[in-house]
């Protein structure tokens, strides 16, 4: 716990949940956040199982540009734009942002930040994987409000 609380800073209250793996922890994420018919946002690339499970959940994806940098900010804050214009509002984004699968890249600090201002302005999750060296795949769930829950799952 001492680790979420040195390396993510999470607001607020917040609880750690351990998974039998990184897909167990997607699938925790998912049964909390997602609704039958929610919007999700999804980068345009993304990890198969995943976008497998997030397919099962009945949501509507929303696909957002990438580039070789990861998630490209001003199309992801277009992308809101137009859902909002249709009275659509999306509960959460799913994102890989470091070490994306398949591609690779690893979103620059300054992208980052423009992703949550982003999900702050629009009022939605981030549903986040990583890959932490010597850590293993974790999941995370950070709230743009005072709550955050981390769902990792247990080193190899």
């Amino acid at each position: 716990m001492e680790q979420v609380r040195t390396l993510h800073a999470p607001p607020g209250d917040w609880e750690v949940e351990l998974t039998a793996g990184s897909m167990a922890a997607i699938d925790a994420c998912l049964d909390n956040v997602l609704d039958p018919g929610t919007t999700l946002l999804v980068e345009q690339f993304t990890f198969t199982a995943a976008l497998d499970a997030l397919r099962s959940s009945r949501a509507n994806l929303a696909t957002v540009r990438c580039d070789a940098e990861g998630l490209v900010p001003e199309a992801l804050e277009a992308r809101c734009a137009e859902l909002r214009a249709r009275n659509v509002r999306p509960r959460a984004l799913f994102t890989i942002p470091k070490g994306q699968n398949p591609t690779g890249s690893v979103l620059r600090r300054e992208r980052y930040e423009a992703v949550y201002a982003i999900a702050c302005m629009y009022d939605f999750l981030i549903i986040e994987v990583r890959r932490n060296v010597g850590v293993g795949p974790e999941a995370c769930v950070a709230s743009t409000s005072t709550r955050a829950a981390f769902a990792r799952a247990a080193p190899n």
